[in-house]
């Protein structure tokens, strides 16, 4: 094709006409995105902005939650404990009450020493025999004795088929 060719088309009254309904087609599809997809671009990024702010506040409730879970456990164990600190058994009390936990846990109390009623505190000195899972349990159940007691010391040996512990308790002072 010549250039004089190519100059008799684009002159051409169709090729005017045709280009400037595509010239309009364009202006009216760039019409058509801005009244609809942008608003819709915009509204989606609304929609995310808004489910984040969302799964922000989720993530803070659950925490919160957590939180007011451990904080009704840890209420309930220092009532249990400040209980346990107000509360004072006698010597023999305490005393039956250890070797009712050792024949219940199944241990053995080979030997228990105490500092006397006239102490009123101090170590109280335990060698128990058993297996290790009675020994376990015995120590465990110290836990829910009505007494608060400590195990300052522990030191275990094995005596043939049996473990032979020695566990020296306290008891803190009366207020």
């Amino acid at each position: 094709m010549t250039g004089a060719m190519l100059a008799h088309i684009v002159r051409h009254p169709a090729v005017i006409a045709s280009a400037l309904v595509l010239m309009l087609a364009a202006a009216l599809l760039g019409s058509v995105a801005a009244l609809v997809w942008r608003p819709a671009a915009v509204d989606a990024q609304e929609t995310d902005n808004a489910l984040e702010g969302l799964n922000a506040k989720i993530r803070s409730l659950r925490a919160e939650a957590s939180t007011a879970q451990s904080y009704a456990l840890r209420l309930s164990q220092a009532t249990a404990l400040e209980a346990k600190l107000g509360h004072r058994s006698s010597e023999p009390e305490f005393i039956h009450a250890i070797e009712t936990l050792a024949a219940s846990s199944g241990a053995t109390m080979e030997q228990i020493s105490s500092p006397g009623a006239e102490k009123s505190a101090g170590p109280i000195e335990l060698v128990l025999t058993g297996t290790y899972v009675t020994i376990i349990k015995f120590v465990t159940g110290l836990n829910d004795l009505r007494d608060y007691v400590t195990v300052d010391r522990a030191s275990m040996s094995r005596d043939g088929d049996n473990i032979r512990a020695f566990l020296v308790l306290t008891r803190p002072r009366p207020r």
